[in-house]
């Protein structure tokens, strides 16, 4: 058991062991399933019964298991892993399709590092309480613009990796992109943002309805309304892990 949480815990640590991990699962779970039918049919063929009525037999056997779940390693060594090391979400929207399609749920790890290009999962500014996941575009003292379709980083035009953009600074229906204070959008063409030293910049892949860092006008304590802060980053997201269909990579 010790050597099976040993192996099962690298992954949290180790981005690309992920695969591994998600083959151990079902191992363990066959495992199981494999004891609980031999400890069945070692029971079956005894005499000897501890508690002479069926009723008493199964209550005992369901405390048993509860004590067994309740006490195992595994359960407190997942609750620290999740708090520190890697946790599981689910986007319910299409502002990061086709990479990341509503209802796909995916891993993000806490402790590696992320840069332009990576996937990130952060607390909201602008819906407190809510966990957002974008793409980050912008860097730290960076200046970020979106021009005729293409993201302009201090005053260069970035080429973006395949199948990643095109950004845009109009909204679904071709109209120039408005704040939800109804000023100009943010890092939108004639409005550039100049990034702080702790200051991220972020943008749907589905560019016409994401709701990213072009649209925010509510700030974060000590920053400019569009950004993300780096205490807001919770992790970036590494994996698509269900549905078995969509499972990948998300590193860029």
């Amino acid at each position: 058991m010790i050597a099976y949480i040993a192996l099962a815990s690298l992954p949290f640590a180790f981005p690309a062991l992920v695969p591994a991990l998600l083959l151990l699962l079902p191992g363990q779970l066959l495992l199981a399933i494999i004891a609980c039918i031999d400890a069945y049919r070692t029971a079956k063929r005894t005499q000897c019964l501890m508690l002479g009525r069926p009723a008493l037999r199964y209550l005992a056997a369901i405390g048993l298991m509860v004590v067994a779940a309740a006490g195992r390693p595994a359960f407190p060594l997942a609750y620290y892993l999740r708090a520190n090391w890697m946790e599981a979400f689910w986007l319910p929207t299409a502002s990061m399709s086709p990479t990341i399609r509503p209802g796909d749920r995916f891993l993000a790890h806490k402790r590696v590092g992320f840069g332009r290009w990576s996937i990130v999962v952060f607390d909201s500014i602008e819906y407190p309480g809510t966990n957002f996941v974008f793409r980050v575009v912008g860097l730290p003292g960076e200046v970020v613009e979106i021009r005729q379709a293409t993201l302009h980083i201090n005053g260069k035009p970035m080429q973006t990796p395949a199948g990643i953009g095109p950004y845009s600074d109009k909204n679904a229906n071709g109209q120039p992109l408005i704040r939800s204070d109804g000023r100009p959008g943010n890092g939108c063409e004639g409005r550039p943002i100049t990034l702080g030293a702790d200051e991220y910049f972020v943008l749907g892949d589905n560019s016409p309805i994401a709701g990213d860092s072009r649209y925010w006008s509510r700030p974060a304590p000590g920053h400019q309304p569009g950004v993300v802060p780096r205490s807001n980053i919770i992790g970036r997201a590494t994996w698509i892990y269900w549905p078995p269909s969509h499972w990948k990579s998300l590193d860029p």
